[in-house]
């Protein structure tokens, strides 16, 4: 069931190929439409109903799958930085750990910089795109 969520979300918003958080959202809003509630125009995601959404790392995991098996293909860009990502984790496992964690963590910095700067969905239509 999961892989054909992830299938429909990656081929019909395809911007959710370069975004995690889009896509995990994009899902849940479309499936699991009554665990969303609004307050002033704003979507929240009722606790109680966290456990019946399939999970962000089910939802990520498929859609690297997806894209391990050449299908709903990233943008260039984005392929290359979490290629990048992955190589830099392997390297780290096999070398010094301390060093590994620096690096680790310093690129976890750069990346959460690069979020905060993403646009929040305000309303439905924006919702959407994000």
């Amino acid at each position: 069931m999961i892989k054909n969520q992830v299938a429909h979300i990656l081929e019909t918003i395809p911007k959710t190929r370069n975004n995690d958080k889009s896509l995990i959202l994009n899902l849940w809003y479309r499936y699991y439409p009554q665990n969303f509630t609004t307050i002033e125009g704003q979507y929240y995601i009722k606790a109680e109903s966290v456990h019946d959404m399939p999970s962000p790392e089910s939802i990520r995991r498929t859609r690297q799958a997806f894209q391990e098996a050449g299908q709903y293909q990233s943008d260039e860009q984005i392929a290359k930085h979490r290629k990048d990502k992955e190589d830099m984790i392997k390297k780290a496992i096999v070398t010094d750990s301390d060093t590994a964690i620096k690096q680790i963590e310093s690129y976890a910095q750069a990346s959460l910089i690069k979020t905060e700067d993403t646009k929040k969905p305000t309303n439905t239509r924006d919702f959407m795109q994000y």
